[in-house]
């Protein structure tokens, strides 16, 4: 019942969300479209500055390799994009991280709240109320990430150096002991990467309908999953279900443009545009769901945050 309600209320977040994914749809693109731009307009640059004829190949190389002047201008041009990307990536993390922070506080606003309706100004505000918290969260989860990985590859290479062992002294064995071992490893990643995944989502929904520190809300949504196990099962079912839906959203693209032909270049943005509303609409739909879904199983928790009406 409460897995139920959870999704009723995050499609009514949603559609009370609905400019904030549109806007979110429409900052992802520019981002994607930036990129490219600033890519061709370097190796633009680089191709003016050498000078490059692609008529004759082998004379440029041959000038490149005698001419240091042009050296010296490709090296700096080539260090100047370097540190432009740099600032680019540095400028589109930052801004990915604080909608992040704006859209949690949104969808818990939608979510404490009947009459909530979108409002930019509330927007910037949680932006602002969540943007540290959940750079620091961001950071903490990463970590912890890393640590599993390297987790998983020491188990993965110690149990393959005994499986080789037992292979040599029992060799009968050895196809079930690789299968086995793959198959534990394959097991442990799921649950590696299903449970940071719940950890992450549950952590920032405390973030956002709590006033807590970001150390609380991971230590809080660990003994939340702990306590309730259907918890992380239903978060492995939205994280399936997201895999499923692009996959599925792919298919479509990729079938209405084999119907409907836009050229190469205006297919290819079309595909972006489409590919990226769809899963902007789904990991709203996510979120909220599990949002919900810590909101409904914590309703009698007097801490609880009453703060939005």
């Amino acid at each position: 019942m409460i897995i139920k309600d959870s999704l009723k209320d995050a499609f009514l977040s949603v559609d009370k969300n609905t400019p904030l994914i549109v806007t979110t749809s429409l900052i992802l693109l520019l981002i994607i479209v930036g990129f490219y731009l600033i890519l061709i307009s370097f190796a633009g640059l680089m191709v003016l500055q050498a000078g490059i004829d692609f008529t004759y190949p082998i004379d440029f190389y041959e000038r490149l390799l005698s001419d240091k002047e042009m050296q010296r201008n490709l090296l700096r041009t080539s260090i100047t994009a370097f540190a432009f990307f740099l600032i680019y990536i540095l400028f589109v993390s930052l801004l990915l991280q604080f909608i992040m922070a704006a859209s949690c506080g949104m969808i818990a606003r939608g979510l404490e709240s009947r009459n909530y309706r979108f409002r930019l100004k509330e927007l910037f505000s949680e932006g602002r109320r969540l943007f540290i918290p959940v750079q620091v969260f961001a950071f903490f989860i990463t970590i912890s990430m890393l640590m599993g990985l390297v987790f998983l590859s020491v188990y993965y290479f110690t149990a393959e150096k005994s499986v080789d062992l037992l292979t040599a002294l029992y060799p009968a064995t050895g196809s079930i002991s690789y299968a086995f071992t793959g198959l534990l490893t394959i097991t442990i990643l799921f649950f590696l990467i299903t449970g940071i995944l719940s950890i992450s989502f549950y952590g920032l929904g405390i973030l956002s309908f709590k006033n807590t520190t970001v150390l609380k809300s991971i230590d809080e949504a660990v003994s939340f999953i702990v306590k309730r196990p259907s918890a992380f099962w239903f978060s492995a079912f939205l994280a399936g279900g997201y895999s499923v839906f692009s996959f599925l959203t792919l298919f479509c693209i990729a079938l209405f443009m084999e119907i409907i032909s836009f050229g190469p270049y205006f297919e290819a943005l079309i595909s972006q545009v489409m590919l990226t509303t769809a899963q902007s609409a789904y990991g709203f739909l996510l979120t909220a769901s599990m949002f919900s879904y810590y909101r409904r199983c914590h309703r009698s928790v007097p801490e609880f945050s009453d703060r939005i009406t």
